[in-house]
C-alpha cells in the first residue's frame, strides 16, 4: 500500500467550524457528498473536521525521493494553518530562522477564526510524534483505501514495512514578542506581533518533519 496524499483533522467537543471561504489548497473531507464543517467529535459518528492536502510535497514515496522537507504550522488569535514544503521549495525565511507565515501563500489546511473561537479552543498544547496503525480513524478508513485485506492483515505483515521509516531532522518553536528599540534621534522602532502566536516549524529527511523533514 502506497498513499500520496494527507489528510489532516481536527476534532473537538463542540464550538468550531470549518469555514469554506477560508482560502486553503486542500479539500474539505466529505461524508455520502456534504462537507464535514462540524469538528465536534461527538457529531456525525466522530467524522471531524477534515482537509486532504493533495500536494504530494506531504508524505510517500515522491516526498521522500526528494529529500524530505519542511511541515510548518501558525497557531494564533486569528487562525490556524498549515503548510509543507519541498525541500527544494523551502522558503528563505525559514532557513534563516525567522518564519514568516505571510510569505508563504495560501496554507494546505486552515481553521479560521469567524466560526471558532481559537483562543478559547485551543490552549495548552503538547507536541506529540505519533505512528499510529488501524486506530480510530485509519482503521475505519482502511475499508475505503483501495488497499487489499484489512488493516490487521497488512499491519502482520513485515514486509509491508520495509520503507516505513522517517527522521526528523529538526523541530523549531517560534513564539511571538514585542521588540523596541530607538536610533539616536529617539525615533522609536518596533516590530510588533500580537500574543499568543505560535509557530512550529518542522522539518522531515527522508523523510524529514518547521518540522524540517530533511
Amino acid at each position: 500500500m502506497s498513499s500520496e496524499y494527507s489528510p489532516i483533522f481536527t476534532k473537538l467537543h463542540e464550538g468550531c467550524n470549518l469555514t469554506t471561504t477560508t482560502n486553503f489548497t486542500g479539500t474539505i473531507v466529505q461524508t455520502n457528498g456534504v462537507d464535514n464543517l462540524q469538528c465536534n467529535a461527538l457529531s456525525n459518528n466522530n467524522a471531524g473536521c477534515g482537509i486532504t492536502e493533495w500536494s504530494r510535497a506531504s508524505y510517500g514515496p515522491y516526498f521522500d525521493s526528494q529529500g524530505g522537507g519542511v511541515f510548518a504550522m501558525k497557531w494564533d488569535a486569528n487562525g490556524i494553518a498549515v503548510w509543507s514544503f519541498y525541500r527544494a521549495a523551502i522558503p528563505q525565511d525559514i532557513t534563516q530562522g525567522l518564519p514568516d507565515p505571510s510569505n508563504w501563500g495560501e496554507p494546505d489546511a486552515a481553521l479560521a477564526p469567524n466560526n471558532c473561537n481559537i483562543s478559547q479552543y485551543f490552549t495548552n498544547h503538547s507536541i506529540i510524534f505519533d505512528i499510529t496503525f488501524c486506530g480510530d480513524w485509519a482503521g475505519n478508513s482502511y475499508s475505503t483505501s483501495g488497499c487489499p485485506g484489512t488493516c490487521t492483515e497488512i499491519l502482520m505483515d513485515p514486509s509491508n514495512f520495509v520503507n516505513a521509516s522517517w527522521i526528523i531532522n529538526s523541530l523549531k518553536v517560534y513564539k511571538a514578542a514585542t521588540l523596541s528599540g530607538s536610533s539616536s534621534n529617539s525615533v522609536p522602532r518596533c516590530s510588533v506581533y500580537l500574543l499568543p502566536t505560535l509557530h512550529i516549524v518542522a522539518a522531515v529527511a527522508t523523510t524529514h518533519i518547521l518540522l524540517s523533514l530533511l
